[in-house]
């Protein structure tokens, strides 16, 4: 099993969610933004006001990896996942999934580091702190 790193910049308050990748020119290659739900659902995405496309990884509370969906550039259509269950969200440049090999079942691993992110917890053994709102998320691929 391989292990794939990408940095994430934690969307983990409704502020940080509902404002998401807007108003950004770009997005560095193997960098996203990593969308932390308190309650469990099918959340919706939308791409407004986001100037490249991108792909949105929508995760299980085990960090599985259950579907990957699409948005365009400045796209207001709304995005689900088509699960009930979804605890986290990726979001990345177009085709990063495809890309990086990165398919249905991967996981996130060590995810509990990442809840802990509010106890501001320095010691991390996969999910390395950045700095307060930027972290190093690791995916198993399977």
């Amino acid at each position: 099993m391989d292990i794939f790193n990408i940095e994430v910049e934690l969307a983990d308050t409704e502020a940080r969610r509902r404002t998401g990748l807007m108003y950004r020119a770009s997005l560095s290659d193997n960098k996203g933004m990593f969308f932390i739900f308190n309650e469990l659902g099918d959340h919706t995405f939308w791409n407004k006001n986001v100037n490249f496309p991108i792909d949105i990884g929508f995760f299980n509370e085990d960090g599985e990896l259950l579907n990957i969906r699409s948005a365009e550039k400045d796209c207001t259509l709304p995005v689900k996942s088509g699960f009930n269950n979804i605890k986290y969200v990726l979001e990345v440049n177009k085709d990063f999934f495809k890309k990086n090999d990165i398919s249905l079942g991967d996981r996130i691993i060590d995810l509990k580091n990442i809840d802990k992110k509010k106890e501001k917890t320095s010691h991390y053994y996969n999910n390395i702190v950045k700095d307060e709102n930027y972290y190093i998320l690791s995916l198993e691929k399977i």
